[in-house]
Parts: structure tokens; sequence; C-alpha cells
């Protein structure tokens, strides 16, 4: 049994998977899509399909505060982005010092980071499934939420899913 299940692969789901593994929890990702991950930029913008994405092929763009926390707390997660030639961008360092009153020393903090989605999930999965106490399985779709004994104020307690093949996985934390 994991003590976490997580439904949804994606580059959310992985992530918290490693914030929770690195946390000393086992986590199980549950992921519809059956292809695993591309091993190269190209490989991943040009043959890597993911129909349970509808964005899939356009551009992921993430806000400073996702670079720094990613870094903070993913670092090989910001090296595999940086070895797949995720970009950084900073506005202040294009923007005509009249307009921005020149770079400070502290503008780094508003540097964003962006790539192609495909390229970046498969920076992503590919460190995923290199951390311990990570387990994603692909091509494994949930077709609802298996329930035990006892409520809260008429909310059911949650004990795990139960997958299209019929499969019953339990956890101490569901995460949908």
């Amino acid at each position: 049994m994991a003590d976490v299940v997580i439904v949804g692969g994606g580059l959310t789901g992985q992530a918290a998977a490693m914030l929770l593994a690195a946390d000393g929890h086992r986590v199980r990702v549950l992921e519809r899509d059956p292809a695993p991950p591309a091993t190269t930029a190209d490989e991943a913008w040009n043959a890597w399909e993911r129909r349970g994405v509808n964005q899939f092929r356009m551009l992921h763009y993430f806000l400073p505060r996702f670079r720094a926390t990613v870094e903070a707390e993913l670092p090989a997660v910001a090296a595999e982005l940086d070895a797949a030639g995720a970009l950084r961008l900073n506005v202040f360092e294009g923007m005509p010092e009249t307009m921005s009153g020149g770079f400070r020393p502290d503008d780094g903090r508003f540097t964003a980071l962006t790539g192609r989605r495909p390229v970046v999930e498969a920076a992503v999965a590919r460190v995923a499934a290199r951390t311990e106490g990570v387990e994603v399985q692909r091509g494994v779709a949930v077709k609802g939420l298996l329930v035990g004994e006892g409520h809260a104020d008429g909310v059911p307690h949650v004990v795990g899913v139960v997958t299209d093949d019929g499969e019953e996985l339990r956890a101490d934390l569901v995460v949908d």
C-alpha cells in the first residue's frame, strides 16, 4: 500500500509526488496516458502523445514564484529543465532604464521560466522516475474512489481508488 495515491501524472501530480516523497511518504502516481515520457526535447515535441492533456502542444509559462520554489524544493527538476533548454526570462533585463529605473541586485527574483509543455513534462517525468519513494504507473485510469467505514458529518472517508480494471489501490491519502 502506498501512503499516497495521486490521480493524474502530469507536471503537478509528479511534482507533488516528489515533494511528498522528500517528506518520507511512499507515493504512487496514476497516469491514464500509457506512453512513457520522451527522453529528449525533440522527441517530446515531435512524438510524445498525451491525449489526456488538451493543451499539450502549447507553451508553459511558469511565474517567478514557481521557478523559485522549484529551485529551492526540487533542484533536480530545475537542473533537468535547464538541461532540456528551458528559457529563463526577466522582464527587467530587456526594459529600458527610463521605464525600470535600471536592473537592481534583487530583480533576479522576477525571473520566470518557460518551455514547450511536452518538453517540460518530460523533464519533470524523468526526475520523478529517478526519485526514491515515487512510483509512476502509466496507462492506469481511475473510475472511482474507495470508501471506508465511518463518515464525518456525511463526508465519506476515502481510503483509496478503484481503477478501470477493477483493482483497488488503498492509501492513507488520495489526491485527485
